[in-house]
């Protein structure tokens, strides 16, 4: 990420803010609260203090979000999809007609005649 805009500096600032005074609550020490003031004088006076934090840390942010974004949908296909088909595959279920069309008929498509009016076409479902 090379170019980032003036509200992704003040949010950039924002964060730095929030993670010193989160250190500050956390370790009980006022260290951080002079660099948090500081920091919100900076974020509100000239943004463009944050720019090449905001490179990085947007630049974090991006990456990060590739690697959990790919690891969340890996968890839930394994949980989620990978049971329901396994439980498909044990219950015989053929809701494709693979069967079916594996056993030579004609066709496996299902007839249906059925003559249409316009109330079928305002309510599809």
């Amino acid at each position: 990420m090379k170019d980032t805009s003036p509200k992704q500096w003040a949010d950039t600032g924002l964060a730095v803010i929030l993670i010193l005074l989160m250190s500050a609550g956390y370790t009980k020490n006022s260290v951080y609260i002079l660099p948090a003031i500081l920091a919100t004088l900076m974020t509100m006076t000239w943004p463009k203090f944050f720019y090449p934090f905001s490179i990085l840390w947007f630049g974090f942010s991006h990456f990060m979000g590739n690697i959990v974004s790919r690891i969340v949908l890996g968890i839930i296909f394994f949980l989620v999809v990978v049971p329901v088909g396994l439980l498909r595959r044990i219950g015989k279920n053929d809701s494709m007609g693979f069967k079916k069309w594996k056993s030579g008929t004609d066709s496996v498509f299902v007839k249906r005649d059925h003559l249409f009016c316009a109330d079928d076409f305002d309510k599809p479902f």
